[in-house]
């Protein structure tokens, strides 16, 4: 059977983001079967917001052998269980936010992968270096090949 290894984004705005997250990497852990590292949480301001407030952030990654589009539903059910729903999102309430970014090394968010904060975390988690860069701009991609 073969497994993936899959780097996620977490995020909420919530006063009580950081318990929201622990519980959510817990939960990836058993899907994982224990195989989880993760970064530090960080402070962040928010990105793309039409009003000031913070994010706790931080990456994670597993190893998997869950078909990735299960495992893509089944984060989206783990944000519903944290409370997340579509008008809470509209109105800028985000309890938990679990994006991929990236799946066996291909960058499948190469937006969220330029953030600073996301780039910190992959090296944090020490993302091994690639002999094929991903494919994102010139900048992200000698940014992440240098990790």
């Amino acid at each position: 059977m073969s497994t993936h290894l899959i780097y996620i984004g977490l995020g909420s705005n919530s006063a009580d983001g950081a318990r929201v997250m622990a519980d959510a990497v817990e939960r990836l852990a058993a899907l994982a079967h224990g195989e989880v590292a993760c970064s530090s949480l960080q402070r962040t301001e928010a990105i793309d917001f039409p009003w000031p407030c913070e994010f706790f952030n931080q990456v994670v990654s597993v190893r998997t052998s869950m078909h990735l589009s299960t495992f893509k539903a089944t984060l989206k059910r783990i944000e519903r269980e944290a409370g997340r729903t579509a008008a809470d999102t509209q109105r800028g309430i985000v309890p938990l936010d679990l994006d991929i970014l990236i799946v066996d090394g291909r960058v499948v968010r190469p937006q969220d992968c330029k953030r600073p904060y996301i780039l910190a975390a992959l090296q944090e988690l020490h993302m091994p270096k690639r002999s094929s860069k991903p494919t994102l701009s010139s900048t992200s991609s000698d940014t992440l090949s240098s990790l």
